[in-house]
């Protein structure tokens, strides 16, 4: 009886099952013709102008094309071109040309080479003709539109059981979240349903999202005046990494943000921080090494210096510092220093784009002499020199680009300094995933002395390839490469400077680094 009875619920169930599938499929299809027929393409661009651009321009022009392509994968390389090469056409949305050129770019183990879309003035919301004048620029009519028809789009989403779709909003905005069976470069879009800003209207495509591994997805959010923001997102449901938003349909299939704060992430506020933790702790943390910022750096540091050198410990963090100039750490690394060590050779690329694209740079630094430093300024005119000279397609290396009466001065391959100082004794430099490039030098100096621990997370692998210069494709994308190489470091590239010890993430950094100050011994 009781087995008669538990085959008959499951024949029941069935048959609901097979009828909501079957009207969740009517439903698929209504909400997909209804879109498909609304839908409005975003902006074009000449596609296969700009991919021939970025290869010819990389092929000839890029300090680490040599050594990401080589005899063993020049086949898969070009492989790769021809497949691209067919799929960019002239009348391919922005925003599918991005993601075509971000491939192409991927190819290479190189993380300072990025492509991004150009960028868009803020608009004054308080201002009726800015705010008109934006509504009819370009920018604004061709982002895609989706026909925004609620009813269909709430029944739709009723009989969903895809997690991440649903109608998410915040205070700004109302977004629906849909899977897009229809293309190959997202795998759902969100679009405005409601909006409190002039800038934005219903059916408007406001993020793309394409999930690029289990629980990773690669995001393209436009923002308030219609920028174009890419990252890549972590998550179970990536709409929660794109937006601050939270999910009100359907109710039983939220997924809620955690309240678990990610101690990763470095302090709010200023840009650096100084303080005293205890009698005999300090802490440092800098957000950036950026060249314009040396002056202020070194300034900051000439008042911290008197106050940590008097104590045995010294906590410097640098997470998030996505690094700028080597030169701004120099004076910190002074009383880093035990012992001397050897470093990589480092070799500049000379090709005629790159004399201009240094020619560029040399104007700006100019423009803002206080702020650079006229050291700096002073280098970036020697190598401009040595590089017009060059053969084009050859390197230099540091050492040649000494002039000859400094080079007794100027150790190229190794560091050394005469005094050590007693103060710090114990150094910790705790580090995350965001820091990079010259901030990730730093890391490298440090591990050469004896007062160091480093602590935290890989950091974020941006260290073979810099002194990054910008050139524009011809739709105007914005093309970031590298002049320069240090082959020694190639080992840390997208893979990151591993630390000594590893974070636990549920405890605060800053404290975790105290207690290892306790019992981590320099000598």
């Amino acid at each position: 009886m009781f087995g008669s009875y538990r085959l008959l619920v499951t024949f029941v169930n069935n048959i609901n099952y097979l009828k909501n599938t079957v009207r969740y499929g009517f439903s698929v299809l209504l909400l997909a013709i209804s879109l498909f027929c609304g839908a409005q393409q975003n902006a074009t661009c000449e596609c296969q102008k700009d991919l021939a651009f970025t290869a010819n321009y990389l092929e000839n022009h890029y300090a680490g094309f040599q050594d990401n392509v080589t005899d063993r994968n020049i086949d898969a390389y070009n492989s790769l071109k021809n497949e691209l090469n067919g799929q960019a056409t002239n009348n391919l949305p922005e925003t599918q040309c991005f993601l075509l050129l971000k491939k192409y770019l991927n190819f290479f183990r190189d993380n300072h080479l990025q492509i991004r879309f150009k960028d868009t003035k803020a608009v004054d919301e308080k201002s009726e003709i800015e705010v008109n004048k934006f509504r009819e620029s370009s920018i604004f009519k061709s982002r895609e539109r989706i026909l925004n028809d609620s009813i269909k789009t709430w029944r739709y989403l009723e009989l969903s059981l895809d997690p991440i779709e649903g109608i998410y909003e915040n205070d700004v905005y109302q977004v629906a979240v849909v899977k897009d069976n229809q293309s190959d470069f997202r795998d759902y879009y969100g679009y405005i349903t409601n909006s409190k800003t002039q800038l934005w209207d219903a059916g408007q495509v406001k993020f793309e999202i394409k999930r690029v591994s289990i629980s990773g997805f690669q995001t393209i959010l436009f923002m308030r005046n219609h920028s174009i923001e890419v990252k890549t997102v972590d998550a179970i449901n990536p709409v929660f990494g794109i937006l601050d938003v939270k999910k009100i349909y359907p109710v039983e299939m939220v997924i809620k943000k955690t309240d678990r704060k990610d101690f990763s992430l470095p302090p709010d506020g200023n840009w650096f921080q100084f303080k005293v933790l205890d009698s005999s702790t300090s802490y440092l943390h800098i957000k950036s090494f950026h060249g314009s910022l040396k002056r202020k750096i070194d300034s900051a540091l000439i008042k911290a210096i008197p106050i940590f050198a008097k104590r045995p410990n010294l906590i410097i963090d640098i997470r998030n510092n996505g690094g700028g100039s080597d030169q701004c750490w120099e004076l910190l690394e002074k009383y880093i220093y035990t012992q001397p060590y050897e470093y990589g050779v480092t070799e500049y690329y000379c090709s005629p784009e790159i004399i201009k694209r240094n020619e560029e740079y040399l104007s700006e630094m100019k423009r803002n002499r206080k702020e650079y430093g006229w050291g700096a300024i002073a280098f970036s005119k020697i190598k401009l020199r040595k590089i017009r000279k060059a053969k084009a397609g050859t390197y230099l290396t540091f050492k040649e680009i000494i002039p000859w009466w400094a080079r007794p001065f100027v150790n190229s391959t190794s560091y050394k300094q005469k005094k050590v100082y007693k103060y710090p004794e114990k150094i910790i430099v705790v580090y995350n995933r965001n820091t990079a490039s010259s901030a990730e030098g730093l890391i490298l100096s440090a591990m050469n002395s004896k007062k160091v621990l480093t602590f935290g997370e890989n950091s974020g692998g941006y260290i073979a390839f810099g002194d990054v210069r910008l050139t524009n494709t011809p739709s105007g994308f914005v093309l970031q490469s590298a002049t320069q190489r240090t082959r020694n470091r190639f080992p840390y590239e997208k893979i990151g400077i591993p630390p000594k010890v590893k974070a636990e993430t549920g405890e605060d950094w800053v404290e975790q680094s105290k207690k290892l100050l306790t019992n981590f011994s320099s000598k």
